[in-house]
């Protein structure tokens, strides 16, 4: 199917960056910056701080001293506040960019599933678990390594892992920890994708995959020597006890090692939920286009390895605490299977949308679903979308058109409850601004 043209699809990304940074709450020496802005700053003027230790410390090898040295740079070229918000912007279009070019790979059969999923990340792309937001609203060196992570999972999904290596080295030395995670979810990902591939491939393509296989593992060889020395080996805490070096992290950034307390059970819950709603959209696409099976199953594999990702962080530090599971902040990928996760929700939204007769008996109601759900309730439509198109599909055979309609309807209310209960009035009003925004490139292409 047709896409946007070259013209369209700059205006769309430039705007929809725009407001899904606004939507974010773009701000300035808050949080983390507020942190790392007098480090900067002592790098562009070393006469400010001097005597105090940990901004001055910015000047010192770790792993934020190129990020610093390109915020100082960038902040001396343009002014700090200037440099924020043009670099800002830039990431998150970046991100926007790159979300519309892979769901256009994925999802070849579909013109509107690159649209909704530009908007559904936008607006919802720190949705669930508010943390490690795919929309930036800061400049930070997490902010920075964003571009580069998707970048790498984009050339992973592109069956390309030598580039992917090589962005992620790159890469991490803006941020190691973003950028290290998320190689480790693209390379076991791509290898989870390959062993799928196996299990269903005629004996004429194992030898392709096999080969496959052998340049992944070289790609990971790649990223491991260029990680060890550029990182491993000039930069070690080796001289800190295990229990001391936890301490610190779980004081730094509990959100980050204390997942059981700090996420609760019930976060947990809205992620398995929201899990299931992919599920059901993965297994949509995989039979609705058999074709493109080979791309499905490098998705399982990417959302799979998140997930393994994320048990190891709970597991391996708060059970059975492990020296590099410590250091790792494992959980930091959880914004992949967020990301791909909405791509697959947004998919299945506009198949139903595109399907004609499908929406004639019914469709409409499921797709809305898949497109409102904001907030906490988005893990919840995310599966009740589909559960709804699945229990339309089987009505429509032996029901009249407008028995199947209130049902339907009714299947709305319910939705609408369950949206007034637990979803977020911020996040609805960013839904319907930028699919408001997106319907001139929907109708006119």
């Amino acid at each position: 199917m047709p896409t946007l043209s070259r013209t369209h699809l700059l205006s769309f990304i430039f705007a929809a960056g725009i407001l899904a940074t606004l939507h974010m709450g773009l701000r300035f020496a808050l949080v983390d910056q507020q942190a790392m802005l007098p480090g900067i700053l002592h790098l562009s003027d070393p006469s400010l701080y001097s005597r105090d230790f940990g901004y001055s410390s910015g000047l010192t090898y770790g792993p934020r001293f190129y990020a610093f040295h390109m915020m100082g740079f960038l902040g001396g070229l343009l002014g700090h506040e200037l440099a924020t918000v043009v670099v800002v912007l830039l990431i998150n279009g970046l991100v926007l960019y790159m979300t519309y070019r892979v769901a256009e790979q994925l999802f070849q059969g579909s013109r509107l599933a690159p649209i909704f999923a530009v908007v559904l990340v936008g607006v919802l792309g720190s949705a669930i678990i508010p943390l490690h937001p795919i929309i930036t609203p800061e400049w930070d060196p997490r902010a920075m390594g964003m571009p580069f992570a998707f970048a790498c999972l984009w050339a992973i999904l592109r069956n390309r892992p030598m580039v992917a290596a090589i962005i992620a080295a790159v890469g991490s030395l803006i941020h190691p920890l973003l950028l290290i995670n998320t190689a480790v979810i693209a390379f076991g990902g791509f290898g989870i994708g390959k062993l799928l591939d196996l299990t269903s491939a005629p004996r004429a393509d194992r030898t392709r995959i096999f080969r496959d296989i052998l340049w992944l593992i070289a790609a990971g060889l790649v990223f491991a020597i260029a990680t060890y020395l550029t990182w491993i080996l000039p930069y070690s805490v080796g001289a800190v006890s295990d229990n001391r070096l936890f301490e610190i992290l779980r004081f730094r950034t509990p959100r980050s090692y204390e997942l059981l307390k700090f996420w609760g059970i019930r976060g947990f819950i809205h992620l398995g939920i929201f899990i299931a709603g992919v599920a059901f959209a993965w297994t949509w696409w995989v039979r609705e286009r058999v074709s493109e099976k080979h791309l499905a199953n490098r998705v399982a594999g990417l959302i799979a390895m998140t997930l393994i990702m994320l048990a190891g962080a709970v597991i391996f530090v708060e059970f059975i605490p492990i020296r590099a599971w410590l250091m790792a902040d494992a959980s930091s990928g959880i914004y992949a299977a967020r990301w791909l996760g909405l791509l697959l929700i947004a998919r299945s939204a506009a198949v139903l949308i595109e399907n004609t007769s499908a929406i004639r008996e019914g469709a409409w109601s499921g797709a809305a679903m898949l497109v409102s759900g904001s907030g906490l309730a988005l893990p919840a439509l995310s599966l009740f979308g589909h559960l709804i198109e699945v229990l339309r599909r089987r009505l429509v055979r032996w029901m009249d058109a407008t028995a199947l309609v209130i049902v339907m309807i009714s299947g709305l209310v319910v939705a609408g409850f369950l949206l007034a209960a637990f979803g977020s009035l911020q996040d609805s009003f960013g839904l319907v601004l930028l699919g408001a925004f997106a319907l001139p490139f929907v109708i006119f292409p």
